[in-house]
C-alpha cells in the first residue's frame, strides 16, 4: 500500500490521476490538494501520522506563466529528514525544466502535459519495478510511537492474543491496534496467514519439517494449521511437500 500526494490545480487533471491510480492500484491512498500552503500543512501533518511515498507535483501551481511553486514545494520535501529520498514525480508543461527539476531536486522522473492514463501508468510501474517505490506501511506500536514498514522487511508476525509481534529483518514491533486480516490488507497481500498464530512472509521460507507440519523462516519453525495448507504449498516448490500436503488434506 502506497500513500501518494498530488498536489495539481487543474480540477479534471487532478482527477484524471486520482481515478488512474484508483484503478490500478485500489489499496493505495490517495491525499489531494490544489495548492502550495495547502500541501506545505499537509507534509508537516504526514510527518508525525501516516507519511507520504509518492508526490506527484505540478511545476505550476497558479494560472501565473511565471508561477513555479512546485520547485519551492519539493524544495521543503527535500529539507524534511524522512522525505530526503522519497520519489518526487513533476507533471509540467514547461518543456525547459526538466533538467533543473532532475538536478537541483533529485526528482525522480517528470512527465510533460498533455499526458496520458498510460504516461501516468508506465511512470509508476516504473517506479515500482526499479524498487523507487516499494511497499511499505505505517504501523502504531504499543507505545503509539509510528513505524514506517516495508512490507518486505517483514520475516513474520506472531500474535498472543490481542499482541502481535512483527519480526523484521533487524528489529520487531510489538502492537495491540490490528489484526491479522489487517496487517495482510496493509502489506497488500505480501503477507500470509499459516496458522491462527503466524502471518508469514513466504519469500522468507528455507525449508519445511514434514514431521512437525511446519515451515522454516529464519532458523525458527512455524507450524502450519490444516486449513492453511493448500494456500502455503503455492509457495514451496518441493514434491514431498505436495504429496504431504494431499495425504493431509485426507485426513
Amino acid at each position: 500500500m502506497q500513500h501518494v500526494l498530488i498536489v495539481e490545480d487543474n480540477n479534471e487533471q487532478r482527477n484524471m490521476l486520482i481515478t488512474t491510480i484508483k484503478d490500478k492500484y485500489p489499496s493505495w491512498i490517495i491525499d489531494y490538494v490544489d495548492s502550495y500552503n495547502e500541501a506545505f500543512e499537509l507534509i508537516k501533518y504526514s510527518i508525525t501520522k501516516t507519511p507520504f511515498d509518492l508526490f506527484l507535483l505540478d511545476v505550476q501551481l497558479t494560472d501565473n506563466t511565471n508561477d513555479r511553486g512546485g520547485f519551492l514545494l519539493a524544495k521543503e520535501i527535500r529539507s524534511i529528514p524522512i522525505y530526503y529520498k522519497t520519489s518526487i514525480l513533476f507533471l509540467t508543461g514547461i518543456t525547459d525544466s526538466s533538467s533543473f527539476a532532475l538536478s537541483n531536486f533529485h526528482c525522480y522522473d517528470y512527465v510533460t502535459k498533455p499526458y496520458t492514463r498510460e504516461d501516468i501508468l508506465n511512470r509508476l510501474e516504473q517506479l515500482l519495478l526499479t524498487g523507487y517505490l516499494e511497499n511499505s506501511f505505517t504501523i502504531s506500536d504499543i507505545d503509539r510511537i509510528i513505524h514506517k514498514v516495508k512490507s518486505s522487511d517483514i520475516i513474520y508476525v506472531h500474535s498472543l492474543g490481542h499482541l502481535k509481534t512483527i519480526y523484521l529483518k533487524n528489529s520487531h514491533i510489538c502492537t495491540r491496534s490490528y489484526k491479522f486480516k489487517e496487517i495482510i490488507e496493509l502489506s497488500d497481500g505480501e503477507l500470509v496467514i499459516c496458522h491462527k498464530g503466524y502471518l508469514i512472509n513466504p519469500k522468507y521460507i528455507t525449508s519445511f519439517d514434514k514431521l512437525t507440519r511446519s515451515v522454516i523462516i529464519d532458523s525458527k519453525s512455524i507450524p502450519i494449521g490444516k486449513k492453511y495448507i493448500n494456500q502455503i504449498s503455492a509457495y514451496i516448490k518441493d514434491p514431498d511437500f505436495k504429496s504431504f500436503t494431499r495425504k493431509d488434506i485426507q485426513i
